[in-house]
């Protein structure tokens, strides 16, 4: 199913009316937009309590599935934007039960997008601190003629591999 904007509904929405006609259409279309935003709301909560837990390999392997939530309930909202005015009539009861869902999920989002925050900076203090410490490990200890410690020029000669696809 295409939308009027043009642009192609999620699979969530893909048995959707092209037009929104009785209530029993929206009651559809809200149903699936509150069960996609449930789920990605589950799983964002499961991310988060991986990342605060440090099961950092874990939190990861949900990556694929998290994407392909929010894309499918960016396409759900789209689609609801390009229909709020007829939702908001046929069943306004269940668009305002979906704008409280959003604004609890909303705050969840804040909180797992702080917790991802925090891991990637607690990831790269140790990544430098290890760096450092190799680096630190590889410099002669001694002193050369001048006075000075020889070859401090603080550059690990080994280079270290970091993936930073978190």
């Amino acid at each position: 199913m295409t939308p009027p904007n043009g642009t192609p509904a999620s699979p969530v929405l893909e048995n959707a009316p092209v037009m929104l006609v009785t209530r029993a259409d929206a009651e559809q279309v809200c149903e699936r937009i509150v069960e996609t935003m449930k789920k990605l709301q589950a799983l964002i909560l499961d991310e988060t309590r991986l990342f605060k837990t440090g099961k950092i390999a874990a939190a990861s392997e949900l990556a694929l599935a998290k994407s392909e939530l929010a894309r499918q309930y960016s396409s759900d909202m789209r689609f609801a934007k390009d229909n709020q005015a007829l939702l908001s009539k046929l069943v306004p009861v269940q668009v305002d039960a979906i704008r409280r869902l959003h604004e609890t999920f909303r705050g969840e989002l804040q909180v797992n997008l702080a917790v991802i925050a925090t891991a990637k900076a607690v990831s790269e203090d140790l990544v430098r601190g290890v760096s450092n410490v190799i680096s630190k490990a590889e410099r002669p200890q001694t002193y050369g003629a001048q006075g000075r410690m020889a070859g401090t020029t603080g550059a690990p000669r080994h280079g270290i591999t970091v993936n930073r696809s978190l």
